[in-house]
């Protein structure tokens, strides 16, 4: 978003990427006219299985490499709020 360049992959360029289960009924069934509209109007999160995040790895196989902080941080801050 907010990227109006017409160059999109520059060499030297971090890369930015959401990856996709290619074995997903909706996207394996899918022609490859209609298969960028499939991935964004027709998908769920669960079809999203990794994001590359300035050429890093950052979701794999839908956890995060900070998967482990991000839920105790959670708990504590659900644990303040006592209302659970």
């Amino acid at each position: 978003m907010n990227n109006f360049t017409k160059e999109y992959f520059k060499t030297g360029d971090y890369l930015n990427a959401s990856l996709f289960d290619e074995k997903h009924p909706l996207i394996a069934s899918s022609s490859s006219e209609n298969l960028i509209s499939t991935m964004f109007y027709a998908c769920d999160a669960s079809v999203q299985t990794g994001v590359i995040s300035y050429g890093k790895l950052i979701i794999n196989q839908q956890k995060s490499e900070e998967r482990n902080k991000i839920h105790a941080d959670f708990f504590d801050c659900v644990r303040r709020l006592a209302n659970r």
